[in-house]
């Protein structure tokens, strides 16, 4: 299920497990409420570092939660910008 989440959709899925609003997150890592709209809509994508491991700390989640899995070892490739939520090690 997860597996086939967008890096937006992911932000969004472990924010509301947290019960956190946009506003809180957005300030937790340093960005506007409109920004992290955008990241959770995928209008436009986490490409930097720092913002990444700022989500993974806000969210409790390993930054690797968020990189790109196009192969993963504890099953079947993943297409497009979906991830690997299941082992930590893609």
């Amino acid at each position: 299920m997860i597996e086939t989440l967008t890096i937006g959709d992911r932000v969004a899925f472990y924010r509301r497990r947290r019960g956190q609003s946009q506003e809180v997150l957005a300030g937790l890592v340093g960005r506007t409420e409109d920004w992290l709209s955008s990241v959770e809509n995928n209008k436009i994508e986490l490409d930097r570092l720092l913002v990444i491991r700022r989500l993974a700390d806000a969210l409790d989640a390993s930054s690797a939660t968020w990189s790109p899995s196009p192969r993963c070892s504890t099953g079947p490739p993943t297409a497009g910008p979906a991830l690997c939520p299941s082992c930590a090690r893609c």
